[in-house]
């Protein structure tokens, strides 16, 4: 059996740091999860991505999967926007988030990105379920178009 870790629960120590405190324990995967200072991929410049992805080629613990579900990355409301948040510009806001992390991915070399639907909440309550859901697959539609075979996309509910 393999194990991975998730960053998320890190964010005081590099990846590199978290990597080889990890590999010490027989972790042999990690998920790298959008954090600021960490993994912001607001701030991540080509130079660490190159590093990120020569380190990991290296790296006994792999990256397995680059998390997007983040807590309170993009409000103070957990997980919001959402990618069915009523607001097209704040769904775009979330898609956006997780295109990067597909863009990451492919560049760092990580299998997986991981996202999360959304909560309903009380700006939801005169929708239908199926308007709901017609929302998130539109958003799921549109996040696949530039996915390559090497990138698969994971929800979390």
């Amino acid at each position: 059996m393999k194990l991975s870790y998730s960053c998320n629960s890190a964010e005081l120590l590099s990846i590199e740091e978290i990597c080889e405190q990890l590999g010490m324990y027989g972790y042999s995967g990690v998920e790298l999860s959008f954090q600021r200072g960490q993994f912001d991929p607001e701030d991540i410049t080509s130079h660490r991505i190159t590093e990120l992805a020569n380190y990991f080629k290296n790296s006994f613990t792999k990256p397995v999967c680059i998390s997007t579900a983040t807590t309170k990355f993009l409000s103070e409301v957990p997980h919001e926007p959402s990618l069915i948040n009523l607001d097209t510009d704040k769904r775009s806001k979330r898609s956006d988030l997780i295109l990067k992390g597909i863009f990451l991915a492919e560049k760092i070399g990580v299998p997986l990105v991981s996202f999360q639907s959304g909560y309903v909440r009380d700006e939801h309550t005169d929708c239908t379920r199926e308007m709901l859901i017609n929302l998130l697959v539109n958003e799921i539609k549109n996040l696949l178009k530039p996915i390559t075979d090497k990138i698969k996309l994971v929800i979390e509910p």
